[in-house]
C-alpha cells in the first residue's frame, strides 16, 4: 500500500502546485499502480492500454480548454477512499485466517 500512498501524495502535492501536466501524470500513475495490485499480467496489459490514451486525451483536452487542476482537486477524496477500502479489505482477509 506504501505505493498507492506515495501515489496519492503525488496527486495532492501537484493539484496544489495547480501543474497540469503533473497531476494528470500523478492521477495516470495512482491507476496503474492500481492496476498492478492484483499481479494479474492481462489486467495490467489490457488496464495499460487504455489509461495511458485515456490520459494523453485527458491532458490534450485540458489544455485546449485551459482547465486547471480543481476538477483533480474535487476528486482527491475518492482517491483517498480507494487506499482505504483496500486496506480495509486486507484487513478483513487477515483477521479471517
Amino acid at each position: 500500500m506504501d505505493d498507492l500512498e506515495s501515489g496519492y501524495d503525488d496527486i495532492q502535492r501537484s493539484t496544489s502546485t495547480g501543474d497540469l501536466r503533473q497531476v494528470i501524470v500523478s492521477v495516470q500513475r495512482f491507476h496503474i499502480l492500481l492496476l498492478e495490485k492484483p499481479r494479474n499480467a492481462v489486467l495490467r496489459e489490457h488496464g495499460r492500454r487504455l489509461l495511458i490514451p485515456l490520459y494523453a486525451f485527458t491532458l490534450m483536452r485540458a489544455l485546449a480548454k485551459k482547465v486547471d487542476a480543481t476538477p483533480w482537486e474535487k476528486q482527491l477524496s475518492l482517491h483517498r477512499l480507494i487506499i482505504d477500502v483496500l486496506k480495509h479489505g486486507i484487513l478483513m482477509l487477515r483477521s479471517r485466517r
